[in-house]
């Protein structure tokens, strides 16, 4: 859609706010506010990178660089205060609850403009309706901007509590549908909130922010479970996070996908490519990829020998797709030690190091290479106090022993994957 198109939805959908109102909205105490009213939901939008932008007419959450990302619109944010108290609320549940069933970063469904719409229907079905957005969509009631439509009037009469894939079916069965994507409309019912860029995803970036969505969701559970806090989350709602939880990510394949996100473009010249304009007289171009990656592996005293054996054999792995620079460290980084892994080269487990933990000192290290270096992974049992959010622009990726977890809560742009054993270690 247009910015003008934006623009003119956006003043539609809710009240109009002066400059002053605007610049008053403060996104933070909202969220701050919602961690306190509704811990599950707070605890999910905590592992968001929140971005304020003008270039959505609404708010959304979606993938960059396999970072997961709330973008929101001030001035929509600001006019939603005017409908009611707990209106960004129910916005900011709405976004966390897409993130939860996956919306984001699994396309089950096509044609995608009607899976979105399913996909509201059966999230706003688990808010309470004085928490919504007056242009929400939810079944039992047609959104205020779009009720004259005959697709948003079907909605309002489709009843509470199904699936998305139970709405996705009612609505492409119905003829006005139909006829909709016959004529082409890429959307039909503007909601609440922006669902693009969903579709945009390598599958490399989905498969890492899949693994990073199952483990904000873990970590969310297993706070709410500890504290007996889970806020308006319902018995049955949570027993389906539960069960998604349980799900079994593949951290080999998320691993995998991060070291294949974290490189660069290098763009040549070759006589061996076609020059379009001019064939035969000037090279052709070329554009091949690189990745470097610093590795450091914890060899504190509480790393075993066992342990060091599964991260050795993942580097290994990984160095026949990348280059990767494996530095072992404790409480310093032991640069004696530095081994360049290559394809077809495989480095035997080794251990130079048996101290205390600092994740401070490959921080550090990496700050002062970082040029080197495409991306950086922490190999570790997490055993150590927090070194501070990774450096700005630069992948940071935690790799945690088996039945071990980060001693801190993980900075927006980290990515932490949990290793389990092999079965036959196990």
């Amino acid at each position: 859609m247009s910015d003008e198109i934006n623009t003119g939805i956006k003043e539609a959908i809710v009240p109009p706010v002066t400059a002053a109102e605007a610049a008053a909205f403060d996104m933070d105490d909202h969220l701050v506010k919602l961690l306190l009213e509704e811990p599950f939901y707070g605890r999910i939008t905590r592992c968001l990178t929140k971005i304020e932008s003008d270039k959505i007419p609404t708010a959304g959450v979606t993938v960059k660089d396999g970072n997961l990302v709330l973008y929101w619109n001030r001035e929509f944010c600001a006019g939603l205060i005017k409908e009611g108290k707990s209106k960004v609320k129910g916005l900011l549940k709405h976004e966390a609850l897409h993130l939860v069933f996956e919306h984001c970063t699994t396309r089950r469904l096509s044609p995608h403009s009607v899976a979105n719409i399913a996909a509201d229907c059966a999230i706003n079905s688990l808010i309470p309706k004085d928490e919504l957005p007056n242009c929400g969509i939810w079944p039992g009631k047609a959104s205020l901007l779009t009720h004259k439509d005959p697709i948003m009037q079907l909605i309002g009469g489709f009843p509470k509590g199904k699936s998305q894939e139970w709405y996705f079916t009612k609505l492409m069965e119905n003829e006005d549908v139909q006829k909709a994507l016959e004529e082409g409309a890429a959307e039909f019912g503007e909601g609440m909130d922006d669902h693009e860029g969903w579709g945009d995803m390598s599958e490399e970036e989905r498969e890492v922010a899949k693994g990073k969505v199952k483990a904000a969701l873990g970590k969310a559970v297993e706070e709410c479970d500890k504290t007996g806090q889970w806020g308006s989350v319902s018995s049955e709602l949570r027993k389906d996070i539960r069960a998604l939880v349980s799900k079994q990510v593949d951290w080999r394949k998320v691993l995998k996908n991060w070291v294949g996100m974290t490189r660069r473009a290098n763009r040549s010249n070759s006589w061996q490519r076609l020059n379009k304009r001019m064939p035969g007289m000037v090279k052709g171009p070329r554009r091949g990829y690189t990745c470097s990656i610093a590795s450091y592996i914890d060899q504190s005293g509480s790393v075993g020998d066992k342990e060091q054996e599964l991260l050795f054999g993942e580097l290994n792995s990984l160095a026949s797709r990348r280059e990767i620079d494996l530095l072992p460290f404790d409480t310093e980084v032991d640069e004696s030690g530095k081994v360049t892994i290559k394809r077809g080269r495989k480095i035997a487990p080794f251990r130079t190091r048996c101290g205390g933990t600092d994740f401070s000192a490959p921080m550090k290290h990496f700050k002062k290479n970082r040029a080197k270096y495409d991306g950086i992974i922490i190999l570790t049992d997490g055993e150590a106090s927090d070194p501070g959010p990774p450096l700005r622009g630069t992948k940071r990726l935690w790799v945690i022993t088996p039945n071990c977890k980060l001693y801190f809560t993980p900075h927006p742009g980290d990515q932490v994957i949990h290793m389990t054993w092999p079965k036959e270690v196990a």
